[in-house]
Order: structure tokens, then sequence, then C-alpha cells
């Protein structure tokens, strides 16, 4: 969950459960912080199951309850983000060398042997390594039928 659309989806599949008190969507941080009316173990279930329908994968936080005598709201905050695998500035810098080597082979090997073909293998592994995350998640909204940014960006690209 990392945009506005991806923030719509999710609220529409929670949309119908009861006992929810608020929504806390950090979309910087990839998170949303659930709080009920009690404390429902089921209906997080149920939170969760909702967000899997809306095809996107919740990984549950539980942050510990305060110790006494310290600030806090005494409640267990449960946090779905979906942040999926490896997101970090190396894969990102790794994505971008690839990219640039990518270029350089097909500024200066163009149509020279085997070099387009190592070119293209390249940028196929620099794309597959900034954008994995949004290719899965574009396909999904793809079998769901739903045209979102995610789907138009793998189909872009």
């Amino acid at each position: 969950m990392d945009c506005s659309a991806e923030e719509s989806d999710i609220r529409r599949a929670l949309e119908p459960l009861t006992g929810i008190r608020s929504l806390g969507f950090q979309l910087g941080a990839r998170t949303l912080r659930i709080e009920l009316h009690g404390s429902d173990e089921a209906l997080y279930a149920q939170a969760e199951q909702a967000i899997q329908r809306a095809g996107y994968e919740p990984q549950r936080v539980v942050r510990p309850v305060p110790a006494a005598g310290s600030t806090g709201s005494g409640e267990p905050a449960h946090d779905h983000g979906g942040s999926g695998s490896g997101s970090g500035i190396g894969r990102y810098a790794l994505a971008l060398a690839l990219a640039v080597g990518a270029e350089l082979l097909s500024f200066f090997a163009a149509g020279q042997g085997v070099w387009p073909y190592v070119g293209m293998a390249t940028a196929a592994v620099a794309i597959a390594l900034a954008g994995i995350d949004t290719y899965k998640k574009g396909i999904a909204a793809l079998l769901r039928g739903k045209l979102g940014i995610n789907a138009l960006m793998a189909v872009a690209v």
C-alpha cells in the first residue's frame, strides 16, 4: 500500500465491517493502524481477510502493551503493511546501475552480435529489481478486473 488509490481500495474493503473505530493510514511507512471499539481478535482476522480479498498482503505487526505508569493507550495496535520483499536503497542502486549499463550497451554495441540481447536482459533485470512489487500488484489488479495505477505502470513498462 503506497498510494491514495490503494488506500481507497482498502477503505472500501473494510467498510462493511462493523466495530472498526478508525483507520490510520501511513502511506510513506506503508502501514495501516486499525482501532476497534473493543478488543475483538476475530474482527482483526476479518479485516486481514478483507484486505487480502482486495488484493493486498497484510502483515500483522503488534506493538507491545505499554507497562504500567507509562504513557500510551494501553491497547495493542495492529499495523497492516504491504512492504513486500527486499525494499531498500541497495536494490534500487543496483537497478539503476544495470539500467545505465543496458543503455550503454544499447548505445555502443547497437546491432553487433549478441550484445543487443545482453542489453535487453540487463534492462529486464533492472526493471524487475526496481518494480517487482508494482508488477505483482498490477497483475493482481488486472486479474480482479481493476485498471489502477499499478496495472497501468506494469503494462506501460
